[in-house]
């Protein structure tokens, strides 16, 4: 199993999919006057409304075991509070890499088009339910290539593991 508790320092965070779209999502369903292109608004609202589990890309990560992949979830709470469940469970802290987080086109458009920060969405938007996971240095590049391989789906380094004097940033 691939628990919460065990990311480690140096290792390195990643996220499949893009993140936010369904956060975009609901707001342009709570907001039905944000005219947006009918293309995106498909795009986040499918998100929020009918999310894809990546449960396929789970069975590529736990083959690689735990010395490898150290730690997993579900992006539920969204990046921020998932983030922080890993980084309590293994005692560490994390950077983020705010330019590296994967964001579809179509949340980008709609945040622009309503005056929001797409990194907000990304950052503090839940229901994604992307895996969030940490990888042992050095091992990073096979893992993306292993999940894109068997599944299609986009793997982006977004971070990575520090002491938990550092928090989270």
């Amino acid at each position: 199993a691939l628990l919460r508790s065990g990311a480690n320092i140096g290792d390195v965070l990643c996220v499949t999919g893009s993140l936010g779209d369904s956060a975009a999502g609901l707001y342009s369903l709570l907001h039905p006057f944000a005219h947006s292109s009918q293309e995106d608004l498909i795009v986040v609202r499918n998100a929020h409304t009918m999310p894809t589990p990546r449960v396929d890309e789970g069975r590529v990560l736990v083959q690689f075991g735990p010395s490898v992949v150290t730690s997993l979830l579900d992006i539920s709470d969204g990046l921020s509070g998932d983030l922080s469940h890993i980084c309590e469970r293994s005692n560490v802290g994390a950077r983020i890499e705010l330019a590296a987080l994967p964001m579809s086109q179509a949340m980008r458009r709609l945040a622009k088009m309503v005056g929001k920060e797409p990194e907000q969405w990304a950052l503090h938007g839940g229901e994604d339910y992307e895996l969030l996971f940490t990888v042992s240095p050095g091992h990073e590049q096979a893992v993306i290539n292993a999940v894109g391989q068997a599944t299609g789906t986009d793997v982006s380094v977004i971070g990575s593991i520090v002491s938990a004097t550092e928090g989270i940033k």
